[in-house]
This record gives structure tokens, C-alpha cells and sequence, in this order.
């Protein structure tokens, strides 16, 4: 089930991030919003992203191992294109290392493009700058 996140949820996210990600939760701002996937009770997945106006920036999207490949990462980026569209956001972006070959092809299946490289942006990997336009 894909739901809004809640306070009650941090500490599952916050254990997710460590052991997927080893980082600990995003400082929050005016501009974060989140979205998780719960399978009974748990937290399996979590997408984190920014919405500046017109535009949003996918910051995190996070699925613990054992639940990947069952379209969680899928579902969450549908849900927050739902909820873009709604607020009238024009395009969606997010930078991917270079190295991450099946991060890349899932996000080109999402419809996101390739449109710049990053140099050094993950201090020692480039970065691949994709975007997907939702409001033409």
C-alpha cells in the first residue's frame, strides 16, 4: 500500500536508509515531501523528493532488497506522478550515478531522459542528470 508518510513511520525509514543507503533521514524543509510502500505493517519502501513550484527533484527512492522486483519502486513514482500532476508540476528530475546501469534503464522505463552529465557529482562517480516532463 502507498501512503503519505507519517512521524510514526521514522524510525523505519531511518533504519532502511542506513542499511540500504548508509545515510541517515534528510534534513526535512518546506520543499521535502515522502511517500512509502507498507506490506503488512512495514515499511518496504520509501521515496523522498522536492517540489519547488513548477518543478520536482526525486532526492531518494529506497526498497529493501528482499522486496525488490516487485514493482515498489514502480508504484511509488506513479503515486508521486499523481500527485504532481494534480499540483500542476511541469518536470521531474533526479541525478543516478553513472555505474548504476539498472537504476538508469528503470528510470528510462519511467519515462525520465537522459539530458546532462554530472561531473564528480557523488565526489568521486559522475552523475546522470535525467528528466521526465509531466505537463506539456
Amino acid at each position: 500500500m502507498i501512503r503519505k508518510y507519517q512521524t510514526s513511520d521514522y524510525n523505519s525509514v531511518e533504519k532502511m536508509l542506513k542499511d540500504e543507503f548508509n545515510i541517515s533521514f534528510p534534513q526535512e524543509n518546506s520543499f521535502s515531501r515522502k511517500l512509502v510502500c507498507a506490506k503488512d505493517e512495514n515499511i518496504v519502501g520509501i521515496l523522498l523528493y522536492s517540489v519547488m513550484y513548477e518543478r520536482a527533484e526525486i532526492d531518494y527512492i529506497c526498497v529493501k532488497k528482499e522486496c525488490r522486483n516487485k514493482n515498489i519502486a514502480t508504484d511509488l513514482i506513479n503515486e508521486m506522478f499523481t500527485i504532481l500532476i494534480q499540483d500542476n508540476v511541469e518536470t521531474v528530475s533526479l541525478e543516478v550515478r553513472k555505474s548504476n546501469i539498472p537504476a538508469q534503464n528503470f528510470y528510462k522505463k519511467m519515462g525520465f531522459s537522459e539530458v546532462a552529465i554530472r561531473s564528480n557529482y557523488y565526489k568521486n562517480e559522475d552523475g546522470i542528470l535525467m528528466v521526465r516532463k509531466l505537463i506539456k
